[in-house]
């Protein structure tokens, strides 16, 4: 048996994006766990880029300035969380 669609609004479409945000999840998770088309959410997530989450995430940013690494300094190990548990080690010495 199909399920009715039924077309969602803008208010409702920021909602799930801040929920996403919020969840931790994937967009990907998310849309599976509620049931959403994961195009049509990825249409809706561009049309929110400053949301309030966005503006919370980027001021709470946890940039690191690698000019402070000396540059005749032999040891390093730098890692970049890329988020689902994927990651981008550099090390060096």
């Amino acid at each position: 048996m199909s399920q009715l669609y039924r077309r969602k609004s803008s208010e409702q479409w920021q909602s799930l994006v801040e929920a996403q945000q919020h969840s931790g999840l994937s967009a990907a998770k998310f849309c599976e766990q509620n049931q959403i088309a994961y195009t049509s959410f990825c249409k809706w997530k561009q049309r929110f880029p400053t949301s309030q989450v966005d503006r919370n995430e980027r001021s709470q940013s946890d940039f690191v300035d690698l000019r402070s690494i000396s540059p005749g300094s032999d040891k390093w190990h730098i890692t970049l969380a890329l988020g689902d548990g994927v990651e981008l080690t550099l090390s060096r010495g």
